[in-house]
C-alpha cells in the first residue's frame, strides 16, 4: 500500500503528527506523553478501548517474555515491554500471546515495527532506551496509561514524569545522521 492510497482513504486529517493513517487492519496513530516524550506509533484497530492502563513487565530478550507467557505469569492486561527487539522477536511475542488466546496483552518497544506485527503492540516509543528516553526507567509492576482518543502514553510513576522532563529539557535540536556523527566523534 503506497503513501498515496493512505492519503487517499483518510482524508478527513492532514497527513502527519496526530493524524489516523488507515489500513486494512486498522489505523495508526502517533502518540505522545511521559512513556515517549518525540512520540510512539500505535495499531488503533487493535484496542477495542480507548483507555487501557496495564501493568508493565519488563523482558530482556525475547525468550523469556515467551516462557512467561507459556508459564501463566502474564495476564489479560499486562503491558510487555520489550527494549531494543529485533522485528523476529516480536513476531514470536505476538505468535506466543495468539496461543495462549492473551488478546488484551499489549507490547511496548522502542524498536521498529514491521509489516508482519500484528496485535495490540507499540512501536517506535522514542526516544529509545539507549538514548536514554523514559522507556528506559520502566519497571515491573509500573503502570501504563493509554489514552488512544486524546493520544497519550504515560508512565504513571513519579520518576518517569522527572526522566521525561530531563529528556525533553536536554533534549538535541536535530537528530541529522552528520550532526549525530559530529556530536559523537567531534569532527
Amino acid at each position: 500500500m503506497t503513501i498515496q492510497t493512505l492519503r487517499k482513504q483518510d482524508t478527513t486529517a492532514p497527513f502527519g503528527a496526530g493524524s489516523l493513517v488507515r489500513s486494512q487492519q486498522g489505523g495508526f496513530a502517533i502518540m505522545h506523553g511521559t512513556l515517549a516524550p518525540e512520540g510512539c506509533v500505535i495499531r488503533t484497530g487493535a484496542f477495542a478501548e480507548d483507555v487501557f492502563d496495564g501493568t508493565a513487565r519488563v523482558f530482556g530478550h525475547a525468550e523469556a517474555a515467551q516462557d512467561a507467557i507459556f508459564s501463566g505469569e502474564i495476564k489479560g492486561s499486562d503491558i510487555i515491554v520489550m527494549r531494543a527487539a529485533s522485528a523476529e522477536a516480536l513476531s514470536a511475542i505476538a505468535r506466543a500471546l495468539d496461543i495462549m488466546e492473551l488478546n488484551g496483552v499489549c507490547v511496548l518497544t522502542d524498536s521498529r515495527i514491521g509489516n508482519g506485527s500484528h496485535g495490540r503492540i507499540i512501536g517506535n516509543c522514542a526516544p529509545s532506551a539507549a538514548a536514554g528516553g523514559p522507556i528506559a526507567l520502566v519497571r515491573d509492576g509500573d503502570t501504563i496509561h493509554i489514552d488512544i482518543a486524546t493520544r497519550h502514553i504515560d508512565l504513571m510513576t513519579e520518576t518517569a514524569a522527572q526522566g521525561a522532563q530531563k529528556f525533553t529539557a536536554h533534549m538535541p535540536k536535530s537528530f541529522a545522521p552528520g550532526e549525530r556523527y559530529a556530536r559523537m566523534f567531534g569532527a
